[in-house]
């Protein structure tokens, strides 16, 4: 609960808000609602700038009811077939890296808490190390770094598989993953 409230997410959420609010309010004063608005818009009754920006480029896009219909949704298998592709020749690398991090699940899952304390066990093997300290610190921090990373491109390759499933919105996921295959 500490760490939530050095993270001043009061002030941040404002300062967000004084930089992106401005620009989305002019948009939608100088782009107004035309006429009647029907769904889909015609000729003369246009939906303003709120609407298309917020509900049809964000809402309906996940749902795959944007209009105008002007983008293909991929198969399910094409979807992650081309990721393969897209990573090559890292991909290769990729069932080697599934496989060691499911062989060795049950060691990093207990560095994951913050008061995880090392077993008699880790202290013996480790007692040649002349600082273990230390040793512990960057192994928590290894892990937990490996940990967000892999949530990270889990949820977002995950996210747009159910949406619309274009593979290039996923670009933000490869040096993550880039990051865990070479791990």
């Amino acid at each position: 609960m500490a760490a939530l409230a050095r993270a001043q997410a009061f002030s941040g959420l404002l300062l967000f808000l004084l930089i992106a609010a401005p620009w989305h309010i002019l948009c939608g004063i100088y782009n107004p609602d035309q006429g009647h608005p029907s769904q889909p818009p015609t000729l003369g009754n246009v939906h303003g700038f709120f609407y298309f920006y917020f509900i049809n480029e964000h809402v309906l896009r996940f749902f795959n009811q944007r209009y105008p219909h002007d983008y293909n949704k991929l198969p399910f298998v094409a979807y992650w077939v081309l990721h393969l592709v897209w990573l090559f020749p890292w991909s290769l690398f990729l069932p080697a890296a599934v496989f060691a991090a499911w062989k060795t699940h049950h060691n990093w899952l207990r560095h994951l808490h913050r008061d995880a304390g090392q077993t008699v066990d880790f202290y013996i093997d480790n007692a040649v190390r002349d600082d273990v300290a230390s040793y512990v610190a960057r192994l928590k921090f290894r892990v937990r770094t490996i940990w967000l990373l892999s949530l990270f491109s889990a949820w977002t390759l995950l996210f747009f598989s159910i949406s619309t499933n274009q593979e290039y919105y996923t670009f933000p996921v490869w040096p993550p993953l880039f990051i865990l295959i070479a791990e």
